[in-house]
């Protein structure tokens, strides 16, 4: 994260949203299906979702810090990282769907 700040810093945020962490929408989805299975009293299927939930958040943590937080192996070449927000393509990224047929019109 000390050669590209913003880059991680969004990285990161969409690795919490991923995993669902509040107050992201997978995180309500998780919490109304546990409450559901709790309401049932199916515990065998609670106890394996919660685990499997813990399993994905430990190996996605593993791989995603990693990349955050370990410095460029020594061995790759030696080059400045540059960070811009070029404002027309993060317009484009956000709002491609609603009326891109007129930026990408012939």
């Amino acid at each position: 994260m000390t050669r590209l700040p913003w880059t991680g810093f969004a990285f990161a945020l969409a690795f919490f949203y991923v995993v669902g962490t509040p107050p992201s929408g997978f995180f309500f989805s998780e919490l109304l299906m546990l409450q559901g299975m709790a309401h049932a009293r199916d515990w065998l299927v609670l106890g394996v979702f919660l685990v499997l939930l813990m399993i994905i958040f430990i190996g996605m943590s593993r791989a995603v810090l990693h990349m955050l937080q370990n410095p460029r192996p020594s061995e790759a070449p030696i080059s400045e990282p540059r960070e811009r927000f070029d404002l027309a393509r993060g317009e484009l990224l956000c709002f491609g769907g609603f009326g891109a047929d007129r930026y990408f019109s012939t």
